[in-house]
């Protein structure tokens, strides 16, 4: 499972406003992280174009920054000071 960090104005239109108000954001409340799964099934739901696969792995090649599940690199950046735990968010 891969982990789309988006800035939130870039995928409004895929998003509800309530679906909006309940991703995990970052603490200035300018991205969120999505998973991937969901945000190719938003831009197919919408005719938006297939974006670029990488020939060797034949993963979605994103603008944005990508985690995998479990990762040190996905845990490091939610432990961050950027991002505000879920407890915190309540």
């Amino acid at each position: 499972m891969r982990y789309v960090v988006v800035p939130i104005d870039d995928v409004r239109g895929l998003f509800t406003a309530d679906e909006l108000e309940h991703a995990r954001k970052d603490n200035a409340g300018t991205r969120m992280i999505v998973h991937e799964g969901t945000l190719l099934s938003k831009r197919e739901r919408l005719g938006l174009t297939t974006l670029p696969m990488d020939a060797a792995t034949g993963l979605t090649e994103w603008t944005y920054p990508v985690y995998e599940h479990g990762s040190a690199e996905l845990d490091a950046l939610l432990q961050s000071d950027e991002w505000a735990s879920m407890e915190e968010r309540m």
